[in-house]
């Protein structure tokens, strides 16, 4: 079995395949899973929005709340870019070079795959959302909390297959020692939470200059 599956790494590693191609599967991938959380977002902000709130008292502050909500989505979008992007630097190797490096890069772009199943939490998330509305008891309660549970369990299951099949695939393809599979180990997930922590600066610069402009009227 160990053979067979490292038969067929090999004969991945020896097809035709441009980084231009994987790259843009990555980018499509990337929207795909952004989309859905976008989705979300965007309809539970209009859900709570009151159009005879919009006064011209308080207009601008609702403005300055939508461009922080727009930074909010933006941060999101980038960090899932640049999560699953920076896989592509632990197939880099000294042991490869030119067209066979450049395989192992286009390689690792096909490992944010999973992402791209975020709209199924998201789907599972209208469970919660329909039940709540009934406002029902009984078999409807259970489906509610499968639905607000669900998404979020869901959602962690797939960034974490991401991570594993970009760990599994790294080894395979690399050939590594135990020092760099170590390293990719604790590194990947560690980089995320660091990434993720940045992109937070994002919506909060953008609260920041939301307060700056509001202290000067």
């Amino acid at each position: 079995m160990v053979m067979v599956r490292r038969r067929r790494l090999a004969d991945e590693m020896n097809r035709p395949i441009t980084i231009a191609d994987a790259r843009r599967f990555w980018l499509v991938t990337v929207v795909l899973a952004w989309l859905p959380i976008a989705a979300w977002a965007v309809g539970l902000a209009v859900a709570d929005f009151e159009p005879r709130d919009f006064r011209a008292g308080v207009r601008l502050g609702y403005l300055l709340e939508a461009a922080i909500f727009a930074a909010a989505l933006f941060a999101v979008w980038l960090f899932l870019l640049l999560a699953t992007g920076s896989m592509s630097n632990w197939f880099v190797s000294d042991t490869f070079q030119g067209d066979r490096q450049d395989r192992a890069i286009a390689l690792s772009y096909y490992t944010c795959a999973p992402l791209g199943w975020l709209w199924l939490p998201a789907a599972l998330g209208l469970l919660w959302l329909g039940a709540d509305q009934i406002r029902a008891r009984g078999l409807l309660e259970q489906i509610e909390l499968i639905g607000l549970i669900g998404p979020e369990v869901l959602a962690v299951v797939l960034f974490m297959r991401t991570g594993l099949g970009a760990f599994f695939l790294m080894r395979a393809v690399t050939h590594c020692g135990p020092g760099r599979t170590f390293a990719m180990c604790v590194g990947l997930p560690l980089s995320w939470a660091l990434l993720a922590l940045v992109m937070a600066m994002i919506p909060l610069a953008a609260t920041l200059i939301s307060l700056a402009v509001l202290s000067f009227r």
